[in-house]
């Protein structure tokens, strides 16, 4: 599958507007749309009023023609009567901006109310993100816009990840046999001998060659040689020979990984 903005193959998480695959939330971005009052890109917060989105609350106000004094109506956030203009959003009366904020989902890394369009991450629970945010860097490894820092070899990680991160080799070392022994208890046949690295990015991209995918996070290495040699029986002729194989498998793995 490969995404429809920039065309490169898509591996991991992804998000789906208008029918269109987005590999990243930069990708995403280019699907906004405008203002359907002054034509301006939607390139952060907007309201969406009536099915129609606009850049600012003076933009909704001047586009739609439900705005005005309301009998019998209350904002449905403070409960105070509607008198004057308010704003109309998916079926609720807010009588201003201030209350649209309080009510509105807010963006999980900077806090604040999202007031249009949004990326979704769905993991171990729902994750919510506004424009301005999704055009961050995004986590090498859950793939979400949060606050983090950049590593020396270039990757970025959010601090959820790296709280919980793996950096010593001889722990990563103990994780990977007890996988292999887990893996042995339910039937899987792995290579006798197995080399496991733990490696950063400048690593990767040297045993990966032509085949390196920064959105991989690993490498399964296996390099087979076969020789043969001519046996004879009795010292008189060669009556048969033999073909030895012998297989080498190495795993590398990136480091800074959860645990």
């Amino acid at each position: 599958m490969r995404c429809d903005i920039c065309r490169k193959d898509i591996v991991g998480n992804y998000t789906v507007l208008d029918g269109k695959n987005c590999c990243s939330a930069r990708c995403l971005h280019t699907l906004y749309g405008k203002c359907n009052r002054c034509g301006k890109v939607l390139a952060g917060q907007y309201l969406i009023m009536e099915g129609k989105e606009y850049c600012s609350q003076q933009c909704a106000m001047s586009g739609t023609p439900n705005h005005g004094y309301v009998a019998h109506e209350k904002c449905h956030v403070c409960k105070k009567p509607l008198t004057g203009q308010y704003i109309l959003m998916e079926g609720k009366n807010y009588c201003s901006q201030r209350c649209v904020s309080v009510d509105s989902p807010k963006c999980n890394n900077c806090m604040r109310p999202i007031m249009g369009r949004f990326t979704k991450f769905i993991t171990d629970r729902e994750y919510l993100y506004c424009t301005t945010c999704c055009q961050g860097p995004e986590c090498f490894v859950c793939n979400r816009p949060e606050q983090g820092v950049t590593l020396r070899d270039g990757r970025f990680i959010c601090h959820q990840c790296k709280d919980i991160s793996v950096m010593d080799k001889h722990m990563a070392q103990q994780l990977f046999n007890h996988v292999r022994v887990t893996l042995k208890k339910l039937g899987y046949v792995t290579c006798d001998a197995i080399d496991f690295h733990l490696v950063d990015r400048v690593k990767m991209k040297q045993v990966s060659g032509d085949q390196y995918n920064e959105r991989e996070l690993g490498l399964y290495y296996t390099a087979t040689q076969t020789s043969t040699s001519a046996v004879s029986l009795l010292g008189i002729i060669p009556s048969f020979r033999r073909r030895n194989t012998s297989s080498q498998c190495s795993i590398y793995v990136y480091d800074y990984l959860p645990r």
